[in-house]
């Protein structure tokens, strides 16, 4: 057996010890009483004291390795291994001296089936190096052809020449086979060997990966939480401030609203001053919508309604938007007015959302037309505003509903703070809904609000 390293061929070796001395109490038992019954066989049925006594050998080296095996409290694994590799060669031993002592019995048929049985235990069991298995299966066949020639040579003739050829073919026989699965033995062992290597290297690698994740996790969980103090100081922020400046713009709304009273002539200002104020106002509840959005303060209330009303008041809306704005765009409705379509939503949270995104339609178009739809789609109600408007890049669709973000160019700069899109999404996102815009740069975009 060719080793790979001296230390895989330790590995192996105590490995084999192991086995052994598990395997020592149940397979020694079973030896001494099979030998203790055959000796009394020799003794009292065969009338052989001789034979009896090429057992004792046997006997005596089973009784010392099971005692040895058992008692002492710090065994030598590679002695009992030894040992019991010396007891399968006594057993060898043994057949070969009972075929002489049987010789001339006319038994020399069951002598050789004892010997090929002794061979054939020797060539399961035994797990040693290549020179010691040659000497364990050889020397001692070597050692009984000197004796038989010495003393029993008279004896030779053909009769006897098969059963002794068969015995030698049969020793070649279990050496091949004890090499074959000796080989065999080590390369599962070594494959099992290698694979625990790999095993324990992947244990490792787990734990250290482990490790990581752990830090890693703790790290986001930080980072997390401090992102969320950041997010929540910031919505406290706005909300606080949006308060703040509502107050002195009231104030500001009232004293104009006394001088336009007070001194007519100045009325044309006060509608600029007015409507300048109405859009900043609209701005601060916007920001302040938004922020109750995202620490989910807004209050929903649920009602069932027929969407006729509001699909017909959000198209007026539409059409007035246009016109405020002077813009050269068709208002269209496709609308079976006729066809009754139920839904459970809040009204006015709903009508909030279509006012932002048909407000982005007006703005962001200059001709062609706004399509307002609404229709069943299975179990959902769908609202689709489309228009023929500058569009959104692939690129800046990503980002439609991130709040403060602006999607602009340079030879167009439109008034809004970007909050829009952000606020009609958690708008339906409070309906359990969601809200899927398609869009090409220059083609125009289709907002579809699915309920």
């Amino acid at each position: 057996m060719r080793n790979k390293s001296p230390i895989l061929n330790l590995k192996y070796k105590k490995y084999i010890n192991d086995i052994t001395v598990k395997h020592l109490n149940i397979y020694v038992s079973m030896g001494i009483i099979l030998l203790v019954l055959l000796m009394l066989l020799d003794f009292f049925i065969r009338k052989s004291p001789i034979a009896m006594c090429t057992r004792l050998p046997s006997v005596l080296l089973a009784s010392i390795i099971l005692f040895l095996n058992n008692f002492p409290k710090k065994k030598d694994k590679s002695l009992l291994t030894v040992l019991y590799h010396a007891f399968l060669v006594s057993i060898y031993v043994m057949m070969l001296a009972k075929f002489l002592v049987h010789f001339g019995d006319g038994f020399v048929s069951t002598n050789v089936l004892g010997i090929i049985i002794a061979v054939f235990i020797i060539s399961l069991d035994l797990r040693t190096n290549t020179l010691k298995t040659t000497l364990i299966y050889l020397l001692p066949l070597f050692l009984f052809f000197i004796v038989f020639y010495l003393f029993f040579y008279s004896y030779f003739s053909k009769d006897f020449y098969t059963p002794l050829i068969n015995i030698l073919i049969f020793v070649f026989v279990g050496f091949v086979i004890n090499k074959v699965q000796s080989n065999f033995r080590f390369k599962v062992f070594e494959a099992n060997y290698f694979l625990d290597i790999e095993k324990e290297k992947l244990r490792q690698l787990n734990v250290k990966l482990e490790e990581i994740v752990e830090d890693k996790t703790k790290s986001l969980k930080l980072v997390l939480k401090k992102a969320k103090e950041s997010d929540n100081l910031k919505t406290s922020f706005l909300q606080n401030i949006s308060h703040e400046i509502r107050t002195p713009l009231n104030a500001v709304e009232g004293f104009i609203q006394i001088l336009s009273n007070r001194y007519p002539n100045i009325s044309k200002e006060y509608n600029i001053i007015k409507k300048s104020l109405d859009d900043l106002t609209k701005t601060i509840d916007d920001i302040l919508l938004l922020s109750k959005l995202q620490v989910n303060e807004s209050e929903i209330n649920i009602t069932n309604f027929n969407i006729n009303d509001l699909i017909n008041e959000m198209f007026i809306f539409l059409q007035n938007e246009i016109e405020f704005k002077s813009k050269n765009i068709l208002p269209v409705l496709d609308f079976n007015k006729y066809e009754k379509i139920t839904i459970n939503a809040d009204k006015d949270l709903l009508k909030k959302a279509i006012i932002f995104i048909l407000e982005n339609a007006v703005k962001f178009s200059e001709s062609g037309e706004i399509k307002l739809a609404c229709y069943k789609n299975d179990k959902r109600t769908v609202i689709k505003i489309t228009d023929n408007g500058q569009g959104i890049s692939e690129k800046d669709l990503l980002h439609v509903f991130d709040y403060f973000r602006k999607f602009e160019d340079k030879d167009n700069l439109y008034r809004g703070v970007g909050i829009g899109m952000s606020i009609a999404k958690g708008l339906i996102d409070l309906h359990s809904g969601y809200i899927k815009v398609n869009s090409k740069k220059g083609k125009g975009t289709s907002v579809e609000i699915f309920i």
